[in-house]
């Protein structure tokens, strides 16, 4: 029991510190010294999901630069709250799945509501494998639904013959190709 008690106190104190750690980083980011920023910035980008939470808090922050390094950040991590980022997975699953004009007319709300920078950022992290800024685009048909900054991937959502193509990363465009009964462009 009291090992049971040790681990537990161990973990909250180890939680603080890292909560410590990261509040330091995000002051950091409005240092004068550029250099103090950018590790700061490549910091917190390395501890991932794990400073979504105290980047939503630096984004009300009075110092602008903090404000726009911490959206920096929060779009290289592609951190999205969890109740946002489960209602993008869940209807990411349903598109993948089967040609639902549904699930695409639920993204697009998303795409329009308050939470659209997180849901942005991340269908951007989740399209590029994790990596680098992307550009989002985003229709059903004909009907443009969204288009986000950067160029480097175009994710879009098409209905062909009851059936969903998507056109992101090249290793998705493959699956896609194969399971839609077509010889992958290689």
């Amino acid at each position: 029991m009291r090992l049971l008690m040790s681990l537990l106190a161990l973990f909250f104190l180890v939680a603080s510190l890292l909560g410590q750690q990261i509040e330091e980083l995000i002051k950091r980011l409005g240092s004068e010294d550029w250099l103090k920023r950018e590790r700061a910035k490549e910091a917190l980008i390395r501890m991932g999901e794990k400073a979504g939470p105290h980047l939503v808090k630096a984004m009300q922050s009075s110092d602008i630069q903090v404000r726009e390094l911490a959206r920096k950040v929060i779009e290289e991590i592609g951190y999205a709250p969890p109740a946002v980022r489960r209602k993008c997975e869940s209807l990411l699953a349903q598109l993948l799945q089967k040609n639902d004009r549904e699930a695409v007319e639920q993204l697009k709300n998303l795409l329009n509501s308050e939470w659209k920078f997180y849901v942005r950022a991340y269908l951007k992290f989740f399209f590029r494998g994790g990596k680098g800024p992307a550009y989002v685009s985003v229709s059903f048909g004909k009907r443009h639904i969204f288009s986000g900054e950067n160029s480097e991937v175009k994710i879009t959502i098409e209905n062909r013959s009851e059936k969903v193509i998507w056109v992101p990363p090249f290793w998705l465009q493959t699956v896609v190709q194969i399971f839609g009964g077509e010889r992958p462009y290689i």
